[in-house]
């Protein structure tokens, strides 16, 4: 069984994890030669990390977070969702 400390350690993680892309895709929205491209990319790296989160964050025994990780992993979902709503709009959704 984790730790709560290690839980946390997990939710920072993640919190690096969903900044690291928010920040990917705003760069591919204004390198892109095309929306195609950006659309390729998107599916290619951006889709399959979205996914692992969830899995992740639906894995997280939430119920022995400390006050300071559940304000944080609130967020992470908050970016995790724009994310989501990017890729969606990028691709016709």
């Amino acid at each position: 069984m984790l730790s709560s400390v290690a839980i946390n350690e997990i939710v920072d993680g993640l919190w690096l994890s969903v900044t690291s892309l928010l920040n990917e895709t705003n760069r591919l929205k204004k390198h892109s030669r095309s929306q195609r491209d950006y659309d390729a990319v998107i599916s290619e790296r951006v889709t399959p990390r979205l996914v692992a989160l969830d899995e992740l964050i639906d894995w997280l025994p939430t119920d022995r977070l400390s006050d300071t990780a559940q304000t944080r992993l609130a967020a992470i979902r908050q970016g995790m969702d724009r994310t989501k709503r990017r890729s969606a709009s990028s691709i016709g959704c």
